[in-house]
């Protein structure tokens, strides 16, 4: 290196030898190397290694010839000429792999214009241009006679049927069939014009195919081409019926249309033609119709050199005497050159045995794979797929997707059996469907298959024990390993999900350079080593691949180091329990709660995993916790509905309809769907007896009466419960606080929750607490898990004056008529152990065995936005504030400070400040999210009040940090379900002091229960102590509520089926307004 020596190594076994550290300056160092292999086969393979990067093959692209080798290129060229040409099917060398065989000349003239095969032995030059076929001297009446001969020998072959196809589609088929034939990787060995097939030994040229072959002969060619070649090189692509036809209408347009065009011929013309063919050795390139002629005399091994070249078969003329023809007229002074040099380089030696290596290689070329595929400093159909994307509008942009995956590496990137797969094209999915290029099916024979695989294994995969690798053991992964890898893969850690499929989940909005393939079971065909090697800086393995590096690690998982983050990534891509991380740009909102964050709520519809009993919950409360734990309550069936660990919650569209889902993965499946709390009536002795449920009314369960958060991080609920005992009604109050269980109570290498509930009874006139009757106990469920996440566990504690304490075990029990689900008791004692006649209480602590890592979400920034005006009503001049475009507001409101407030479509509640002075509002503070679509909003005092889906609700900043913590329920009770279109929309305040809102209406809703439609497409009258009455009905969508100076409501109602236009309705109680709900 550099003219120093720095490696010598001596050895009769396979193995590693390496340099001692070095030292390289900046810029091109000389490297020379001399090699000189122990036995009759061996090789050298050259790696370098360093403090920035692991053990690599030295790349390619960074070695270069200070002076150019003509010499050595000349050869090389003259190789694969002499190879294409199939020069050794005549002059055959022992230990020379013989030339594919020429088209069968037993079937040639099936579905082939006669004129066009007599030209091809007249003038192959001029016939095709580009082919290899030599001048045999023959005359137009003798090609005539050979012509005649095939025709009448031909084996006998059915063409496939072609389908019918109309005449009115036939212009759209040749459009489509013209695309999938610059885009599906034809070009790479085909020539079009002026397009494609550059490569020695490629395809015919397809310019004019169509005034040769039939459409019957390319349908059966594109679908079977053994039928009609024995010996062709042609591979099957995966085409659908369809596109096959499409490709068939579009070649039949080049040069056509077909006519098969009789030849003349008497039978000693066919005799003749036959003599023609012997006479002319045809046999030693093409299979013959019914027998396999050997030649009486070969030529010349080529052992030694042609003494004189001109008058070899380099000449432009043939000689019939000699049984010579003439490739010259055909090959340029370069080719014959280089044709020269390679016969020369061979001269005077014995050829060895051709290794499994060498003959891999070859299989390689001959199929012409690097005519498609980048590998190494080959670029494929790269050159190709621009030309192609220039010459064609409808292309435009597209030329990423005519280019396959590159080939460099593949060896030490494939499973053996995947690999050989892939090499056969036999892959049992398409990795990649955005591309057009297609990988077709290629029939080799066993041993090729073997050799191209050895080949691309022995030349690319980094042998075994490599030095300078950092060793990354395998580990049995946890739930605990398996979470921290996911958010690795997701947009917490390294964001792979913005470009890469994994399992069911598919990136939007990605680039096609980009565009990455399924990640989920890598390891059914990749591997870990190249993997790791790969992630770590993809750039290194190949040049201008659009992948960022990984060489920085990050922060907190995994012990901040970089090599066993990607194999963490590794295992979890591999583990089937693995659960694709959310992409906060394919829904429409994602909520994470990083550590240090309060609790978010989230109070719109959810939908329910099969794990946990599918469905939905309409009337829902979601919380979120910064430790990773995050609980959906229902409310129509006063239950936990869904605990999950790891991200919040995920908002997203299905056609016009938004739903939420739980983000996390579940701790717990199965469950129960009935109310946790349940009352149970006792003997004297205490044993129960009865066991009661809340009652609905009409769907409703629990009646929520607020919640609030405090500063510690908990979420405290009231909700009011009717149970029915003996014909009695009781009513009762339950306070629930939620809350992350402190680390200082928690077991090492566990996380979880805490619920503590409170709950009383109230007399049912006056609301009052009243003390708990005799005989009657409050308890509580458990969910009966089936599967859960790290040995999750729910425990009974009572609060003691410091800590909580174990209740243990043997609190729990089954109940009546309850099944196998567990209970527990709630206590009549306060934390400081008095008893307490007016209140039972417990506490719940959900567990599992897997804690919260740091990575946190980074919200994404905003573009500074102008104001645009917009055109309004006369007299007013109309603005569009300097706002985000995504809000989507819905309603809006000034307080008596006269900030703007508004709600948005996506559950937030807004407030708008003006902050330089110009009198627009620029900038937004969030007040509320996670309401379930808020369409009405008024101001009152310091409060705002908002209609949203389920209720009316007040919100209050209670400690002056700019947002909502304390929210009242001022009034529910409508029938709601999980429909999208059940807003509640506009609020106005009277006289008198009462609300005014509208519900929508239910009357397209034909599997609608009744139990969810009350009142719907009704306007509802709230009065201050919040009873609720409908005042006018039949409405379609009352979106909009206005009040004037004389205490006139007015109502816009939507238009749409029975209502055929959008209207402005004055209020009259009573009043029925066109459109009758269903119910």
């Amino acid at each position: 290196m550099d003219g120093r020596r720095v490696l010598t190594a001596k050895t009769d076994k396979p193995g590693w030898a390496s340099s001692e550290e070095i030292e390289l300056g900046f810029g091109e160092k000389p490297l020379e190397v001399s090699y000189s292999p122990a036995g009759t086969v061996g090789r050298v393979m050259l790696f370098w290694s360093s403090d920035h990067f692991p053990l690599e093959p030295l790349p390619g692209h960074l070695l270069f010839l200070p002076k150019s080798r003509g010499d050595l290129s000349r050869v090389d060229l003259g190789r694969r000429l002499v190879r294409s040409h199939r020069c050794n099917r005549c002059h055959v060398r022992k230990h020379d792999p013989t030339a594919p065989a020429a088209p069968d000349l037993s079937t040639v003239t099936v579905g082939t214009a006669s004129r066009s095969l007599v030209e091809q032995i007249f003038d192959p030059a001029k016939s095709n241009p580009r082919g290899r076929m030599p001048h045999t001297g023959m005359s137009r009446d003798e090609a005539t006679a050979i012509v005649g001969w095939l025709r009448s020998t031909r084996a006998k072959v059915e063409l496939l049927s072609l389908p019918k196809s109309k005449k009115a589609d036939h212009e759209k088929n040749r459009k489509a069939g013209h695309q999938l034939l610059v885009s599906t990787g034809c070009l790479a060995c085909h020539r079009l014009n002026t397009t494609g097939g550059t490569a020695v030994g490629a395809g015919p040229d397809l310019t004019r195919v169509g005034s040769r072959r039939s459409p019957g002969w390319l349908w059966t060619w594109l679908k079977d081409p053994s039928r009609l070649n024995r010996d062709h090189r042609m591979p099957v692509f995966r085409l659908s019926d369809a596109e096959r036809l499409q490709l068939v209408v579009a070649l039949s347009g080049l040069g056509g249309p077909f006519q098969e065009g009789a030849i003349k011929v008497t039978p000693a013309d066919v005799k003749r033609g036959g003599q023609l063919v012997q006479s002319a050795d045809c046999a030693s390139c093409h299979r013959l119709p019914g027998r396999a002629d050997i030649l009486a005399k070969r030529p010349a091994d080529l052992s030694r050199p042609p003494g004189d070249w001109v008058s070899s078969c380099l000449s432009e003329t043939a000689d019939r005497k000699r049984h010579r023809p003439a490739f010259g007229g055909r090959l340029s002074q370069g080719e014959k050159s280089a044709i020269r040099a390679f016969v020369e380089s061979r001269a005077g030696r014995q050829l060895a045995e051709a290794s499994v290596y060498d003959r891999g290689r070859r299989v390689l070329e001959r199929r012409g794979c690097l005519a498609c595929h980048e590998r190494g400093t080959g670029k494929g159909i790269a050159s190709v797929a621009g030309a192609v994307v220039v010459a064609s509008r409808d292309l435009a942009g597209q030329s990423p997707s005519l280019v396959p995956p590159a080939l460099t590496s593949v060896g030490d990137k494939l499973l053996d059996d995947a690999l050989a797969r892939s090499v056969a094209g036999e892959q049992k999915t398409v990795r990649m469907p955005w591309l057009r290029v297609r990988m077709p099916r290629f029939a080799h024979s066993k041993a090729d298959l073997e050799a191209v695989t050895h080949f691309l294994i022995a030349h690319d995969r980094i042998p075994p024990a490599a030095p300078a690798t950092p060793p990354v053991p395998r580990v049995n992964a946890d739930e605990q390993h398996l979470l921290g890898a996911q958010d690795l893969v997701g947009f917490k850690g390294f964001s792979c999900m913005a470009c890469h499929h994994v399992g069911r989940f598919a990136p939007k909005n990605v680039a096609l350079a980009t565009h990455g393939s399924d990640l989920l079971g890598l390891a059914g065909r990749m591997r870990r080593e190249y993997f790791l090697r790969w992630c770590r800086e993809p750039l290194r393995i190949l040049p201008g691949m659009e992948m960022p590096s990984y060489k920085k690690p990050m922060k907190f998982v995994f012990g901040g180091k970089i090599e066993r983050q990607l194999a963490a990534m590794w295992d979890a891509l591999n583990d089937k329990r693995f659960q694709p991380p959310v992409n906060p740009n394919a829904v429409e909102q994602f909520l994470v709660v990083n550590q240090g964050e309060s609790p978010r709520v989230v109070r719109d519809v959810f939908t329910l995993p099969d794990s946990v009993g599918g469905g939905s919950v309409a009337r829902s409360l979601a919380i979120g916790f910064p430790n990773s734990h995050n609980l959906l309550l229902d409310l129509d069936r006063a239950n936990l509905a869904e605990w999950t660990f790891g991200d919040f919650a995920k908002q997203r569209t299905q056609g016009k309809s938004w739903f939420w889902d739980m983000a996390g993965r579940p701790v717990i499946t199965g469950g129960e769907r009935r109310s946790d709390v349940v009352l149970v009536t006792v003997d004297e002795a205490g044993t129960p007896v009865g066991v009661h449920r809340p009652v609905r009314d009409p769907l409703t369960a629990a009646q929520l009466l607020g919640y609030h958060q405090d500063e510690q991080g908990a979420v405290h609920l009231e909700y009011g419960l009717r149970f029915r005992v003996e014909d009695v009604t009781l009513p009762i109050h339950v306070g629930e606080t939620l809350q992350p269980t402190s680390e200082s109570e928690s077991e090492q290498g566990s996380s979880g929750w805490d619920r503590s509930l409170s709950i009383g009874v109230r007399d049912p006139k006056t609301g009052k607490a009243r003390a708990v009757p005799e005989g009657v106990e409050f308890h509580v469920g458990r969910p009966t898990a089936r599967e859960s996440l790290a040995k999750a566990t729910v425990t009974a504690w009572r609060h003691g004056p410091k800590r909580a304490v174990a209740r243990g075990d043997r609190a729990w029990g089954i109940l009546p008529d309850q099944g196998k689900q567990q209970f527990v008791r709630l206590e009549g004692r306060t934390p400081g152990g008095e008893v307490d006649r007016f209140a039972r209480r417990g506490l719940l602590r959900y567990t599992t065995h897997v804690v919260p890592n740091r990575l946190s979400l980074k919200p994404s920034s905003s573009r500074p936005i102008r104001p645009e005006p917009v055109t309004s009503v006369p007299g007013f001049e109309g603005v569009r504030l300097p706002l985000p475009r995504g809000i989507m507001p819905t309603a809006m409101t000034w307080t008596k400070g006269g900030t703007l407030a508004f709600t948005s479509l996506k559950g937030h509640v807004y407030l708008a400040r003006d902050t330089d002075g110009d009198g627009l509002e620029d900038t937004l503070s969030l007040f509320e999210e996670g309401l379930a679509a808020p369409y009405g909003i008024i101001a009152e005092g310091d409060d705002l009040i908002v209609a949203h889906k389920p209720e009316v609700v007040r919100l209050r900043d209670t400690n002056g940090d700019g947002r909502a913590d304390l929210r009242q329920v001022l009034a529910s009770g409508w029938g709601y379900s999980d429909d999208y279109h059940d807003w509640t929309c506009g609020i106005v305040r009277d006289g008198r002091g009462d609300l005014y809102v509208g519900l929508g209406s239910n009357y397209s809703q034909k599997n609608r229960s009744e139990k969810t439609s009350r009142w719907r497409g009704k306007v509802l009258r709230i009065s201050r102590g919040g009873r609720v009455e409908p005042v006018g009905h039949a409405f379609r969508y009352p979106t909009g509520l206005a009040i004037d100076a004389a205490g006139r409501i007015y109502v816009s109602d939507n238009q749409g089926v029975q209502n055929t236009f959008n209207e402005i309705n004055h209020l009259v109680p009573g009043r029925n307004y066109g459109v009758p709900s269903r119910f």
